[in-house]
């Protein structure tokens, strides 16, 4: 089960660094240089979307398919909350 949780919260996290909004936050030296942020982002997206993959299979060998699927979208909410909760606490932090 902890395996999952790190999985979906580590992969959640790849996600949303992806996106202009959080990476130009905390990287602004990116912002400048369009080419290298796209990059970094198919390579977050890369690793991302198979380790989210990998979770919900993860889920589904611990618990069996429908329990493990039934507990994974509950998991994916509530580490998709402190990813969110975690991003928003970094973006208030760089904007002091």
């Amino acid at each position: 089960m902890t395996g999952v949780v790190i999985a979906l919260f580590v992969s959640q996290l790849l996600l949303a660094l992806s996106l202009p909004a959080h990476l130009r936050t905390l990287t602004p030296v990116l912002a400048r240089n369009p080419a290298r942020f796209r990059r970094l982002a198919l390579a977050l997206r890369s690793i991302g979307y198979p380790l989210l993959t990998a979770s919900a299979a993860l889920a589904m060998v611990h618990w069996g398919p429908a329990l493990g699927l039934t507990y994974w979208f509950g998991l994916f909410a509530l580490t998709g909350l402190s990813a969110a909760l975690g991003l928003e606490f970094l973006n208030r932090r760089h904007a002091r």
